[in-house]
């Protein structure tokens, strides 16, 4: 992947609120991405890459029924009306 046009995108300040569910187990960490590195995901091969190219990854959410969601504490289709339930 060649990234050298990265350097060109224009940078904008973040100043909307992002959202992050978790378990209450990992509350102490909640932030941390150190155990993200070797563990797969939509955006990371983790144990597919070779251990120099892993990377962390920390998801946030636009809304908090996406983190709910990607948390996997909701279940169902959200597109649905009344299609969305809590994860017991």
């Amino acid at each position: 992947m060649n990234l050298t046009a990265c350097a060109a995108l224009t940078r904008t300040p973040e100043n909307t609120t992002w959202y992050r569910a978790t378990s209450v187990g990992y509350l102490p960490s909640a932030l941390s991405s150190a155990h993200t590195a070797g563990a797969r995901s939509r955006f990371n091969a983790g144990p597919l890459l070779p251990a120099a190219r892993q990377f962390q990854i920390l998801y946030f959410a636009a809304d908090h029924q996406t983190a709910l969601f990607e948390a996997r504490a909701m279940l169902g289709n959200p597109a649905v009306p009344g299609m969305a339930v809590s994860n017991p």
